[in-house]
Order: structure tokens, then C-alpha cells, then sequence
């Protein structure tokens, strides 16, 4: 019950905050800086790599199947269309809004940081690296001061397409960073 409460909460806040952007085009925050030589390989260097990578956004809600750990934050390194959609569900176009695009895995890989808590966080991504086959996502988090009695869960997702993860070497798992200190890692599937 309380999952099917967090999702009108949440799909109450959307619909506030599409209707004030509705004649807004709303685009993927892509960044592009991956330190790459011209024969195609990561510069070597005593410092991380930085990655070329897209933050989701808003257009994805957690489904009520997944189970949150006691601590609130849920981290995951998602290969395949059917993983991800096994832990998100695209939100529906509501008003005047423009349909978002799809996530699509099958030139891309997703790692995503999930947090229940009792406010809705501001989540922004501040750099993504890749050093020592460790692929790193650090961002701030920023909580509104006043918390609800409800309970949110909220997804930060980042995209990132993986020939530049090839071309980083065996990278295995990702470690999330929010706010300087590290909550959580996920370990990269095994290939079937």
C-alpha cells in the first residue's frame, strides 16, 4: 500500500511540474568529455578517465516490485532492456507534455542509484570516471528541508554507451558517490 502511495505522490509531483513546463522540450543532460587519444585508447594517466554520459531525467518511476534494502539506497549496474525494465516503468505523457524517448540497452548501459526517503532529493550528476576498471558516478544530493510523512523512491539513472566502456578496459563494477563520501557500489553481470 504504501508503494501504491509513493506512486500517486510521485505522479502527483510530475504532474505539477509538467504542467509548469509543458511548452518546455525537455532534453537529456549528455555530457561529452572522454579523455581519448587519437588511436582511440584512454589517456593513462595517474588520474581517472572521465566518461562520456546522459542522465535519464525524470521520464522513469520505480515499479513497487523492488525490494529497498533497510538503509534506502538501492544501487545497480542494468545491461540488458529486460533488467531495466524489470526495475523502472516509463511515466506517462500527462497533459500537454511531450512523450519522452525510450532508454534503449542495446548500445548503452545503465547504472542507476535508488533512494527511499521521506522528501523528494535533488539529484545532479557532477562527474563520471573510470579509473582502475572502477567506473565512478559522483553527484550531490540536496534534500528539501521539510520531509513528508510519505515515503518517495527516487531514481538517479545514468546512461553510458559501451564501446566507451570497452575502450576503458575491463570495467566490473560502478561506485556511486554523493556528496563526496561512497554509498553504494553495483557489480557489472556476467555475461550468459
Amino acid at each position: 500500500m504504501r508503494r501504491i502511495m509513493n506512486a500517486v505522490v510521485l505522479l502527483c509531483f510530475i504532474t505539477m511540474v509538467s504542467v509548469n513546463a509543458a511548452d518546455e522540450q525537455v532534453k537529456p543532460e549528455t555530457k561529452v568529455a572522454p579523455e581519448i587519444k587519437k588511436s582511440g585508447e584512454f589517456a593513462k594517466s595517474a588520474s581517472a578517465a572521465k566518461v562520456a554520459y546522459t542522465v535519464v531525467g525524470d521520464g522513469y518511476f520505480v515499479m513497487n516490485t523492488l525490494a529497498m534494502p533497510t538503509n534506502g539506497i538501492s544501487c545497480h549496474w542494468l545491461e540488458t532492456q529486460d533488467d531495466f525494465d524489470g526495475i523502472f516503468q516509463k511515466t506517462p505523457p500527462l497533459m500537454n507534455s511531450k512523450r519522452k524517448a525510450d532508454v534503449s540497452l542495446t548500445d548503452s548501459v545503465a547504472v542507476a542509484v535508488i533512494y527511499e526517503c521521506k522528501a523528494m532529493p535533488v539529484l545532479k550528476v557532477t562527474a563520471v570516471t573510470v579509473k582502475n576498471g572502477i567506473l565512478t558516478v559522483a553527484y550531490g544530493k540536496k534534500m528539501p528541508k521539510n520531509n513528508s510523512t510519505a515515503v518517495f523512491t527516487v531514481p538517479l539513472i545514468v546512461q553510458i554507451n559501451k564501446t566507451v566502456l570497452e575502450k576503458a578496459g575491463s570495467v566490473k563494477t560502478v561506485k556511486f558517490i554523493e556528496n563526496g563520501r561512497e554509498v553504494g557500489t553495483a557489480s557489472r553481470p556476467e555475461k550468459k
